[in-house]
C-alpha cells in the first residue's frame, strides 16, 4: 500500500467516527435546545410577577411597588389583570356585585388581589379584609392546606399571623416576627415604634354646593397594610341637563401643594400642582343625545404611592371650575378648598 492510499483510507476513517461521535453526542443531550430557551424564558418571567393559578406572585416588594405605580386608572387595571390568562380579580368580582361602589379598595391594589382579596409578595402571601381593617399573612411555603384558613382569617391556625392595616406589614416582616399564645404578634429587631399618620384613611374634604352643580375637593391618605397612598381628588358633579360638548376640561385649574416623608426613613417627597389637571373618570348619563341628565367628572393626582406608611404628610388642594359661562350653560364659576390635611409624627 502506498503512501496515498493509506492516507486517503485514514481519512475516511477519521470522517467516520467524527460522524459516529457528533450524532452520539446529540442522542445524549438531556433537553434539545429548544426546550432549554422555553424553559428559561418562563423562569425569568416567573422571577418577576406571574400568575400561579390562583394568585399573582411578585418577586419581592420592589417588583410589586414598582408594578403598582404603573394603575393608576380602571383602564391600566384591565390591562394589567389581561396579561394572565383564567385570571379573576378581586376588582372584577366586586364591581360586577356592587357596580363599582367599592369604596374601601383603589384599582391598582383591587386589581392585583384575586377574588379573594389574596396576593402573593416576595415569601409571604397576604388576604386582605379592609371592612375589618386585618391583613392575614401566611408564609408562601404553608399555603398548601392553610388557604381557605387564611382567607377566612383563622388565627387559631398558628400559622397565620394577623395585622392591622394600619401596621406597616411588609416592613415589620422583613424585620422578623413571632407570635404569642393568642396568636397577637410581636417584632424581633430595631424597626422603628414611632406611630404613622392617621388611621385606615385620613380625610380633609370640601363641599361647594350652588343651585345644580357640586364640586368636591379631597385630600386622602389611605392605609392597606401592604399599600399606601396620597392623593388630591376632585370630582365635580352636575345635577341637570348640562350637554356634554360644553363641558371644558381646560376649564379646571388646581393649585395643590404638599409634603411627605416615609415612616423612619430619609425617604420624602414635596411639590406643587399649579397645572390643569388630569381627567381620569368620566360619568354621562341620559338619553345619550345633546343633553345628558347627570354628569361626572372626577380628577385624581398621587403624591405618593408605596409599600411602606408615612410619618409626615401635608397637604393643602383648591380647585376651581370656569369653563361654562352662566350665559352658554346655566353653571358658573365655582372653587373649592379643602382644609388642610396635616400629620407630623417625625
Amino acid at each position: 500500500m502506498n503512501f496515498k492510499t493509506f492516507f486517503r483510507l485514514l481519512s475516511v476513517i477519521l470522517v467516520i467516527f467524527c460522524l459516529y461521535s457528533c450524532n452520539k453526542q446529540v442522542k445524549n443531550e438531556d433537553l434539545p435546545p429548544l426546550g432549554n430557551s422555553i424553559k428559561n424564558s418562563i423562569v425569568k418571567r416567573q422571577g418577576q410577577t406571574y400568575f400561579d393559578g390562583s394568585k399573582i406572585v411578585f418577586q419581592d416588594p420592589e417588583t410589586f411597588e414598582q408594578e403598582m405605580n404603573t394603575i393608576e386608572t380602571e383602564q391600566d387595571a384591565e390591562m394589567f389583570e389581561h396579561k394572565f390568562s383564567y385570571y379573576t380579580s378581586y376588582r372584577s368580582k366586586y364591581y360586577q356585585i356592587n357596580q363599582k361602589q367599592d369604596t374601601l379598595i383603589d384599582e391598582a391594589l383591587s386589581s392585583v388581589l384575586n377574588s379573594d382579596g389574596v396576593v402573593q409578595i416576595g415569601d409571604w402571601v397576604f388576604k386582605l379584609d379592609m371592612p375589618n381593617e386585618k391583613v392575614y399573612v401566611i408564609g408562601n411555603t404553608d399555603t398548601d392546606g392553610n388557604y381557605q384558613d387564611l382567607v377566612s382569617g383563622n388565627t387559631q391556625n398558628s400559622k397565620i399571623l394577623e395585622f392591622s392595616t394600619d401596621d406597616n406589614v411588609i416592613d415589620l416582616l422583613k424585620e422578623g416576627v413571632k407570635t404569642q399564645s393568642d396568636n397577637r404578634v410581636k417584632f424581633w429587631g430595631w424597626f422603628c415604634r414611632r406611630a404613622g399618620c392617621g388611621s385606615r384613611q385620613q380625610m380633609s374634604k370640601r363641599m361647594l354646593i350652588t343651585s345644580n352643580t357640586e364640586l368636591q375637593v379631597t385630600s386622602w391618605y389611605r392605609k392597606f397594610g401592604v399599600w399606601f397612598t396620597f392623593s388630591s381628588i376632585a370630582r365635580y358633579h352636575r345635577n341637570n341637563n348640562m350637554p356634554p360638548a360644553l363641558f371644558n376640561e381646560r376649564g379646571f385649574s388646581q393649585n395643590v401643594s404638599f409634603r411627605w416623608r416615609v415612616k423612619c426613613t430619609n425617604r420624602r417627597g414635596e411639590g406643587r400642582w399649579t397645572s390643569n389637571p388630569t381627567l381620569y373618570f368620566q360619568l354621562v348619563t341620559g338619553n345619550g343625545g345633546s343633553n345628558a341628565l347627570e354628569s361626572i367628572y372626577q380628577y385624581r393626582k398621587y403624591a405618593y404611592r408605596g409599600v411602606s406608611g408615612l410619618m409626615l404628610l401635608d397637604m393643602d388642594a383648591s380647585y376651581s371650575y370656569n369653563g361654562i359661562s352662566a350665559t352658554n350653560g346655566g353653571v358658573f364659576p365655582v372653587t373649592a378648598t379643602a382644609p388642610r390635611i396635616f400629620c407630623d409624627n417625625q
